[in-house]
């Protein structure tokens, strides 16, 4: 695996990264607030009372990494630490949360510095005027809610895990970090890069006045481009065109590493060349039919739940679906670390990015949504691995959507806007069926009887009508939308359960043994390599989540089917 030079395992955002920061991560004071006192008691004074606890962050306090593994659902948290600055330089310094659910208040030194919305974006705070020279007191408020109306994705809003969702993620769960800037800095940078024409275009927000930066473009550490620019835009915009270049192809990358300097921050990144089309039913990734074999992958970790111990269980994630013979992933209904998505880069994985639902049709769900989704894909629009975007999975949030033009218009809105700011990428609307809008025809199909799923499939693709074994019936399109040639894929079937403990949910009956097992999933993947229509899967799923126990591997990543007969199996020997 090539390492693009701005990736250190340590920094949560490798494709924008300086190397002045500090990760907060360890333990804090923690107070669960159940009757929402703490603001009348000042606690940004200072957590105080017999209830203080400690709490090992990034870590939910419903897991057992955290320490607390406490199961009662408290909706208020708090959280204290001391971080000291030796030396206050000149300046900036941003305080970042990767996540943090769902509203999030911040106190430094007693002062109020700001709150934010939303689980799934990153969360910054500019606490630079805050600071002082030794000791500083940072206070965090969580407050949270089994509201369906917030987008949750598989957070269970019951007091107990049913079917598919599980444990709420209460507060900090992801990590948290101080990054220092200069006094002018680069704020964002957008990298577009056009494989056909070769070239790639920049775009950055700067702070300050300096009116030239340096920008360097690298491959294999040799430089390709090196050049003064002057500033003659805010944004600053500027495009240029290399001689010759490499691609980026699935499971063989070639990435360009990038740095930036301007003023004294020096800012490290890296881009790709990479095409995607979809043209007479098929996927082509730079002018190449690409058959997608993807593996669901909710990210949840043993003791952990959707935060790993370590950035290497990202990569083992990928490196797993890879041996068994998987070329990338759907994310399923998570934002994940962005480790995963630069791990992703580098090992030519592709993945689908999908938005974590909301559940009550409302206009405050659909402004939460599209707000957070609009931060996601501006946040991962630079990494090439990612080729398709998902806003909606299974007319969750939108129930009525086959007949409801209201449901409609919304989930046309995300694709409108999704499309608008990223051209380059396919975008689904509804991820299973009933799609408006949609640049891939993606159905669900859990059946376990070979010659039903094979029936099924030709009946969705034939005649629009999808049998789910749900008690429902759906139709591939949404009332007044047609199939109009996208590519195919069965983007979520299999499921099958087995497990030595015989407890938990899968499809259809656990298999009993490990012979039934393996018998069972050949003869799923036969179907499919049967259908010349169907130009792509995603396998349910890659690893066990809680009662579900359909995973490939157990939860702690033990694989319950030997991964080179799986990769056989999926290349038909």
């Amino acid at each position: 695996m090539f390492k693009v030079k701005s990736f250190d395992k340590n920094h949560p955002n490798p494709i924008f990264y300086r190397k002045d920061y500090t990760i907060l991560n360890g333990t804090w004071n923690f107070y669960m607030d159940y009757n929402n006192k703490g603001e009348e008691l000042k606690f940004n004074e200072g957590l105080k009372g017999k209830k203080l606890k400690k709490i090992e962050v990034p870590f939910s306090y419903l897991t057992i990494n955290s320490g607390i593994n406490k199961t009662k659902r408290c909706d208020y948290v708090w959280y204290e630490r001391i971080y000291y600055l030796k030396t206050k330089k000149e300046g900036n310094y941003f305080l970042h949360f990767e996540g943090s659910d769902y509203k999030t208040k911040v106190w430094v030194n007693s002062m109020y510095v700001g709150e934010d919305v939303g689980a799934y974006h990153r969360l910054t705070f500019d606490i630079t005027d805050m600071l002082i020279e030794g000791e500083n007191v940072i206070t965090v408020k969580c407050e949270d809610s089994n509201s369906t109306s917030q987008p949750r994705g598989k957070q269970r809003w019951t007091r107990k895990n049913f079917m598919c969702w599980y444990e709420e993620t209460t507060g900090i769960f992801k990590d948290v970090w101080i990054e220092h800037t200069p006094s002018q800095y680069i704020k964002s940078l957008k990298i577009t890069p056009d494989r056909q024409s070769k070239q790639v275009s920049f775009s950055m927000d700067l702070v300050g006045t300096l009116k030239s930066l340096n920008l360097e473009i690298s491959y294999k550490n040799e430089v390709v481009f090196s050049k003064n620019l002057r500033i003659d835009s805010r944004p600053f915009l500027y495009t240029l065109q290399l001689p010759n270049i490499e691609e980026w192809n699935v499971l063989d990358p070639k990435l360009y590493d990038v740095k930036i300097k301007y003023a004294d921050d020096e800012l490290l990144s890296y881009f790709a060349f990479r095409s995607l089309q979809a043209q007479n039913s098929k996927v082509f990734i730079n002018g190449k039919s690409v058959y997608q074999k993807l593996v669901l992958d909710q990210g949840y970790f043993d003791g952990g739940d959707l935060t790993p111990k370590s950035p290497d269980d990202l990569y083992n994630d990928i490196k797993n679906a890879i041996l068994m013979g998987f070329n990338g992933c759907r994310k399923h209904q998570k934002r994940e670390d962005d480790r995963f998505y630069t791990y992703a880069d580098m090992m030519g994985f592709i993945v689908w990015a999908e938005m974590p639902s909301g559940y009550k049709p409302s206009k405050k769900m659909f402004n939460a949504l599209f707000r957070e989704w609009s931060l996601i894909v501006d946040e991962l629009y630079n990494h090439p691995s990612i080729i398709c975007w998902t806003p909606i999975n299974e007319s969750w949030g939108v129930y009525k959507i086959h007949t409801k033009k209201i449901e409609q218009d919304f989930v046309n809105n995300l694709y409108d806007y999704t499309k608008e700011v990223d051209p380059s990428r396919f975008c689904l609307t509804n991820d299973g069926w009933e799609h408006t809008k949609s640049d891939f025809l993606t159905i669900h199909l859990y059946d376990q009887d070979f010659l039903t799923f094979k029936s099924n499939i030709l009946n969705a693709i034939n005649n629009g009508d999808v049998k789910s074994i749900l008690p429902f019936k759906y139709y591939t399109f949404a009332k007044g939308y047609h199939y109009q040639g996208q590519p195919i894929l069965i983007d979520e079937f299999g499921g099958i359960s087995f497990t030595q403990k015989n407890k938990g949910w899968g499809y259809g009956k656990a298999a009993k043994s490990s012979d039934e097992y393996i018998r069972r999933i050949k003869g799923l993947f036969k179907v499919l390599s049967e259908i010349p229509e169907v130009q792509g899967y995603c396998y349910t799923q890659l690893t066990d989540v809680k009662q579900e126990i359909n995973g490939l591997y157990t939860m702690d990543r033990l694989p319950k089917i030997d991964p080179k007969i799986m990769n056989k199996i999926q290349n038909n020997e």
